[in-house]
């Protein structure tokens, strides 16, 4: 398995990570603020995933969300024909 690259955070993106982990009004989205707001923190990506209450493979596709498009892409909400 090939090693990932870690995850740097700018301190405006903790903050809007920290803040929405509890007052976005979606649980979803909280729960991926609060795997990303983990790693920022120090813990491991698997462990997050854990404590967040996800599986290992959610905590994946929610670091490549943050990956590809930022903070902003984790708000996104896409399925079933719904974009919030």
């Amino acid at each position: 398995m090939a090693k990932r690259s870690p995850l740097v955070f700018a301190e405006v993106d903790r903050l809007e990570l920290k803040r929405d982990r509890y007052e976005h009004p979606h649980p979803h989205v909280q729960q991926r603020m609060e795997v990303l707001w983990l790693i920022a923190q120090g813990v491991g990506y698997g462990e997050a995933a854990r404590l967040a209450g996800v599986s290992p493979a959610t905590g994946d596709r929610i670091v490549s969300m943050d990956r590809c498009g930022g903070v902003e892409a984790l708000r996104q909400l896409n399925w079933r024909g719904l974009n919030q």
